[in-house]
């Protein structure tokens, strides 16, 4: 049976393992080590809080979309007085309401997030408001 010759080093003589005193070099230094794990830690939680952020645009993006869409499908269902509508209204209030969100999303890009749900509660309290004209 062949045999195979794995060549491991040991860890005390691995150089950057520490203090090298016997070999004439020196070792990374306990500062560096601990530096480099802080400088971690704050990227995973500066990732976290990006990605937190990421979830309230994402939220606030679907609501400018999805405000629009129910309101005027409330008003066009009372305005036309039927229960259910036809397939070919809600491609249109889709549009529509993509349309609404695509302007929104344009004008507050680049604002603070308080700016975005600020429009966000306008954009609701105008269907409201709307709905009620209506009905």
């Amino acid at each position: 049976m062949p045999t195979i010759d794995a060549h491991v080093a040991e860890l005390v003589d691995a150089p950057g393992s520490g203090p090298g005193a016997r070999f004439g070099r020196e070792g990374s230094t306990p500062f560096v080590r601990t530096f480099t794990i802080i400088i971690l830690i704050m990227a995973d939680v500066h990732d976290k809080k990006a990605e937190k952020k990421n979830h309230w645009h994402t939220m606030i993006m679907a609501l400018n979309f999805f405000i629009p869409f129910h309101g005027l499908k409330i008003m066009l269902e009372s305005y036309l007085q039927e229960d259910r509508l036809p397939l070919t209204y809600f491609f249109i209030l889709g549009l529509v309401s993509a349309l609404l969100a695509g302007i929104i999303v344009f004008v507050t890009r680049g604002k603070t997030i308080k700016i975005k749900i600020t429009s966000t509660a306008l954009l609701l309290l105008i269907v409201i408001v709307l709905n009620s004209l209506i009905n």
